[in-house]
Parts: structure tokens; C-alpha cells; sequence
């Protein structure tokens, strides 16, 4: 007993003592069971964290933030790739609650709306980041106004002259990419014209694993037409590089000949010539407000009347030479 407390609550023994029982210790290279530890306090102080696309600097910046948080108040994390595939997701979840995860933060696949409600049914504490499945209610997540990025890059290209302007998006079955969609016609419908489909590209699944073949495909298939667009929106980084390829493989001057402007203010994206112009998304502030989500959850006795929150990030455009005026 003295062992215990001089190891989980050292307030409680002499300096001595603690001092003589560190030593030991020490010597028997001796380490606290962290799995004993969770079955006698009923938590892990561990977080499970799911994401997309790993290879994706979008997720690389909201892990940081998640994790600034997360370790300063003591936790480490668990962290997976779902790699967008439903049933990757499902078992990287059942991992997590077999290893007694206090909480986990999802940015779920497409089709997990059923997942995320057995999980909330059974009363585990969720967080959801940057995208909520179709129909998914009274969840706390963090995301951001991705109609708002859309619609904001859209109407700087109208402004600049732009009428024929080609969107090279990601899954539309996602909200991310309906809502960029939307925001695309709420531009175009508030000057008076009508979006030219032939003109859109979006990808059959996510952009996040055929980001840079959307880009690149659709990019060429807009400059084999006549009336080709005579600027271009991507909404991820993926896209962007796919159709920045395409673009420098036809020779085509940026902005002289076509306009370019992406989401996701990468660091190449002001690297390279000329630098582009991109709406930049606050992905570290992201990760913050999750995790800070998570631990008011935690911190919560009353669970089933906790508030949901539900918190909505405002994208920024930041204007480049890509972009400057037809």
C-alpha cells in the first residue's frame, strides 16, 4: 500500500520514503501495469483518433491540435487510418474499444451513419471532425463552412472576370463535397448564371485516395473542349496537385490562360510560380476545439443531458497571383 501511494499519490508518503522506494524501482526497472491500472480506476487515459488519409497534410494539422490537447491534460493517443474504407473503419474502432479508449474522434467514411449511432446508443463518448454522415443527429463534432470556402473562392473568380469557371471536387456523397458544391452554384446563381455541367467533375469516391487522378483527369478533360473554363476551383489539396500537373503538362499559363484557386493553404501552395490562391481552413484550431470537446465530455457526470455542441469554423481566402485579374 505504501508502494501504490508513493507511485499514484506521493502527497501522501514522507520524501523519504518515496525517495527510497523510487530507488528501488529504478533498480528493478520496474513499470506501473497500465492495463491493471485501467481495470482498478475504470480509464485508460487513452483517446482514439480514426482519420481519412494520413498521408494528408489537412490531417497531419488536426492531429497536432488534437494532440496539444489531448497529452497536456494527460492522455496519449491511439491513432488510425480508415484509409476511407467503412469497413476499415469499423475495425480500427473495435481495436480502440477493446484497448478501453476513454473517448474517440472520428472524421467518418461515407456510410457510417449506423456505426456512429450504435456507438452513441451504447453510450461511449464520441467526438465527430470535419464531416457528419447523412442523418447522424445529437453528436458533438468541430467542422467547418465548407459552403462558405466555396462560395467565397467562387465569387473572387467572378469578380476578376470569370464566367466560365471549371470545379474539380471531391465526393459528393460526403458533406464536405455536397457542401463545396453548393457553394460553387450559390456563387454562379447570385450573378445570374447557370452552372455549365459539364464543367464539374467530382470524384466517384473520395478525393483523399484519387485526389490527384480527379485533378488531372478532369483537368484535361476540360481543356479538350472548345468553351473551356477559363479558371478553375479545386476543393482539396489532392485535386489541386493533379490539376496543377495537368495544367503545367499542357503548357497552360497560370493566370494569363486559366485562373487556379484550391482549398488547403499547403506550404507549397505559396512556393510555388505563380503562388496560388487557396481558402485556407483553421485545421489546427480543429483539432483544439475536438479535443477540447472531448474532455468536457469526460468531464461530465450526466452524460445523457450533457449539451451537444456543434461548432463551425469560418474558411479564410487569401488572394494570390493564380488568381489575379482576366
Amino acid at each position: 500500500m505504501t508502494v501504490s501511494r508513493a507511485l499514484n499519490r506521493p502527497e501522501k508518503v514522507a520524501a523519504s520514503t518515496r525517495n527510497k522506494i523510487l530507488e528501488v524501482c529504478d533498480l528493478l526497472n520496474y513499470r506501473p501495469n497500465a492495463s491493471a491500472q485501467s481495470l482498478r480506476t475504470k480509464t485508460s487515459r487513452q483517446i482514439g483518433v480514426i482519420i481519412p488519409d494520413w498521408r494528408n497534410a489537412f490531417w497531419i494539422d488536426v492531429v497536432s491540435g488534437i494532440e496539444e490537447v489531448m497529452t497536456g491534460a494527460g492522455f496519449q493517443l491511439l491513432i488510425a487510418n480508415s484509409n476511407e474504407e467503412q469497413e476499415q473503419e469499423t475495425l480500427h474502432i473495435e481495436a480502440m474499444l477493446s484497448r478501453s479508449v476513454d473517448s474517440l474522434l472520428i472524421a467518418p467514411t461515407d456510410g457510417s451513419t449506423e456505426t456512429i449511432q450504435a456507438l452513441q446508443r451504447s453510450g461511449h463518448s464520441l467526438v465527430v471532425i470535419d464531416r457528419i454522415p447523412g442523418g447522424l443527429k445529437n453528436v458533438d463534432c468541430v467542422t467547418i463552412d465548407n459552403e462558405e470556402g466555396a462560395y467565397k473562392a467562387t465569387s473572387h473568380l467572378l469578380a476578376v472576370g470569370h464566367e466560365r469557371i471549371g470545379l474539380l471536387a471531391g465526393n459528393v456523397n460526403l458533406d464536405t463535397g455536397r457542401q463545396r458544391l453548393n457553394g460553387y452554384y450559390r456563387a454562379l446563381h447570385e450573378v445570374g448564371l447557370t452552372a455549365n455541367e459539364r464543367w464539374i467533375r467530382t470524384a466517384s469516391t473520395n478525393a483523399a485516395l484519387v485526389g490527384k487522378q480527379v485533378g488531372y483527369e478532369g483537368t484535361r478533360h476540360f481543356l479538350a473542349q472548345d468553351d473551356h473554363p477559363t479558371a478553375l476551383l479545386c476543393t482539396s489539396n489532392t485535386i489541386a496537385t493533379g490539376a496543377f500537373m495537368a495544367l503545367r503538362e499542357c503548357a497552360v499559363t497560370i493566370p494569363s490562360e486559366i485562373a487556379f484557386a484550391t482549398f488547403g493553404n499547403m506550404d507549397w501552395t505559396s512556393l510555388v510560380t505563380p503562388t496560388l490562391t487557396v481558402v485556407t481552413q483553421p485545421t489546427i484550431e480543429m483539432g483544439l476545439q475536438a479535443a477540447q470537446m472531448v474532455l468536457d465530455h469526460l468531464g461530465t457526470r450526466d452524460r445523457d443531458r450533457y449539451a451537444r455542441k456543434h461548432v463551425i469554423l469560418e474558411p479564410q481566402l487569401i488572394i494570390r497571383e493564380s488568381s489575379s485579374a482576366f
